[in-house]
């Protein structure tokens, strides 16, 4: 019964990851997510209930998602060509600055490394860390 529901949960597993799923397709708020998975699930999922799901699955659906992704590379034989281009961008989260670091891969335009850090935290050793990811 795990694996189809958490212990403690009153929602699918998949119910849960298609909350997270909807993040891919547009940055919305939590009352428009629990709109669209009442609709899509014809249940009532209160806003509160997504964003617990995005607090604690949300790793867990990256590290699905990626291993998704590098099935599909691999079935195209899709490999990075050694050519990268390294992107920087000052964000503002919550009135605080961070920084984003992006390298991608110039020829596949496959995301290699991206991280998104404090500015305070900030240090050379992040541009190291950022090329050994």
């Amino acid at each position: 019964m795990e694996k189809f529901i958490s212990k403690g949960c009153n929602y699918t597993y998949k119910i849960q990851i298609d909350g997270l799923s909807i993040d891919v397709i547009d940055y919305s708020s939590y009352e428009k997510k629990s709109e669209l998975i009442n609709h899509h699930f014809k249940i009532n999922i209160p806003q509160q209930t997504t964003y617990y799901h995005l607090r604690k699955k949300s790793e867990e659906y990256l590290i699905m998602k990626e291993k998704e992704i590098d099935g599909m590379l691999k079935a195209l034989n899709i490999e990075p060509t050694g050519v990268y281009h390294y992107d920087e961008q000052v964000i503002w989260v919550g009135g605080e600055i961070y920084f984003r670091r992006t390298i991608l891969d110039s020829g596949t335009n496959m995301v290699i490394s991206d991280i998104i850090i404090f500015h305070e935290k900030f240090t050379k050793e992040t541009i190291k860390i950022l090329f050994k990811g």
